[in-house]
């Protein structure tokens, strides 16, 4: 547990970093709850042995490594757990939110293995405040994109937790790309982090951005753009999904692992359904599979 500004500590676990905002001296705020039980119970053991009772749980999205342990957190210390209002549901009923994975089985085994369900106190939604006890104000924000729902939480010091928006540069180096179930709105939140005020972001994975976050959302876009040239050059002959991810993955040596199979199986079928739309591509079902193509 350590200080990154006024009353706001962060934690790596095991799966994501999380948030703790002190609410006096002997009550704080969690943000983001850790992939499992044992991670959960080593938060709780931390705040022990400061004598700290967390009151309330904000969730940032609902994967398994952010929100993963937030039943048990609710649970043993008895806490209210708060999740974006278009990701609740899935909190309280993670069977419902296999469509938030679109590479299928890659996706499901990835992000939602091992999910309990949680229920929630109510709803964080961007554009309203969320109020602790002691009256401090959290202001929520629209980083939707990685996941439907996902929201950045800035805490009363100005410190913004941003979820898994924006992807690190050790990330990058080994996955290539950011996960988003939603390109275009990814890309708009990663523009957003870049003209946002604030200057200490923490996201889900990696180091604390502190000062200047552009060089990251510089590079998070330029992978993206290098991931949809890459692709729409491989369009020129008919192609399945599966066919299309074996291509990219050649082309960039990327290492066969699910991480970057997952990474892959969820940005492309986004990025693919926004070519249909805006007619650079065409789509073709041929014995049960989707084919895309374009032609000159």
């Amino acid at each position: 547990m350590e200080r990154v500004r006024g009353q706001t500590y962060w934690m790596p676990t095991g799966s994501c970093n999380i948030g703790i905002f002190m609410i006096g001296s002997k009550s704080c705020v969690l943000i983001d709850a850790g992939g499992t039980t044992e991670e959960a119970e080593a938060i709780l053991a931390t705040l022990a042995e400061k004598n700290i009772k967390p009151e309330a749980l904000l969730i940032t999205h609902v994967h398994g490594d952010n929100a993963g342990g937030a039943a048990h957190l609710r649970k043993r210390a008895d806490l209210k757990v708060y999740a974006p209002v278009n990701e609740k549901l899935f909190l309280e009923n993670p069977k419902a939110a296999k469509h938030l994975s679109q590479g299928g089985p890659i996706g499901e085994e990835a992000t939602f293995k091992g999910f309990t369900p949680c229920l929630c106190a109510g709803v964080i939604k961007p554009g309203t405040d969320w109020v602790a006890s002691n009256g401090k104000t959290f202001t929520i924000l629209d980083m939707a994109g990685h996941s439907p729902g996902q929201v950045g939480i800035v805490t009363p010091d100005l410190v913004c937790f941003c979820g898994d928006a924006i992807a690190s540069l050790q990330d990058l180096k080994y996955c290539f790309i950011p996960v988003f179930s939603d390109l275009p709105k990814g890309k708009d939140t990663l523009r957003f982090l870049g003209k946002s005020p604030y200057s200490i972001f923490v996201p889900t994975h990696g180091p604390i951005y502190d000062f200047s976050i552009n060089d990251e959302v510089n590079l998070n876009l330029a992978q993206l753009a290098l991931l949809e040239r890459n692709v729409f050059l491989h369009l020129g002959q008919p192609l399945t999904l599966d066919e299309l991810v074996a291509y990219v993955m050649t082309s960039f040596g990327l290492p066969d692992s699910v991480a970057v199979m997952y990474r892959l199986n969820t940005c492309l079928p986004t990025y693919l359904s926004e070519l249909v739309k805006s007619q650079r591509i065409k789509s073709v079902l041929e014995g049960g599979k989707t084919r895309y193509f374009y032609t000159e």
